[in-house]
């Protein structure tokens, strides 16, 4: 069993959005000059805004503390009459509620930990794509002049 959330469809679009905005920039600048590069640079950087500004996670942790809310108790007490059924023993109000307890926590502290690592790796998509648009929207041209050898290059 995986600990971290798959890569989001909101990830890999930003991902791919970005591959495709700096693919064209290349493309146009080919026939049409350097400067839309930088143009392209600057699409990349509103892509890594954007992700940034999605808090996807966020939305889907509430989600899951909502679901889980919502059918805790009814899947607790068919646990529960697992293991008295397993065990052929009736636990007690007390056992009821320790056990309850503790498995609220534990899967707290799961999810939690899960939102966070996935939380952690989109910021890295964020910041990269935020970085890299940034020197493309500053030196693609430059670099684009420097690898076909055009006199915008000074």
């Amino acid at each position: 069993m995986s600990t971290s959330f798959p890569i989001s469809s909101h990830e890999k679009l930003a991902i791919s959005l970005a591959t495709v905005i700096l693919l064209a920039g290349v493309a146009i600048a080919w026939f049409y000059g350097p400067s839309w590069i930088n143009r392209s640079g600057s699409l990349v950087i509103v892509v890594g805004v954007i992700l940034a500004i999605s808090r996807l996670a966020d939305l889907t942790e509430a989600k899951v503390s909502a679901l889980m809310t919502e059918h805790f108790e009814n899947e607790m007490q068919r646990a529960i009459q697992d293991i008295e059924a397993t065990h052929n023993h009736v636990l007690t109000p007390a056992q009821r509620e320790a056990l309850g307890q503790g498995v609220r926590i534990s899967m707290s502290r799961g999810f939690s930990a899960m939102f966070e690592e996935w939380r952690i790796r989109v910021k890295r998509f964020e910041v990269s794509l935020v970085i890299v648009g940034t020197l493309v929207n500053g030196f693609g041209d430059w670099l684009f002049c420097l690898c076909v050898s055009c006199k915008a290059a000074a």
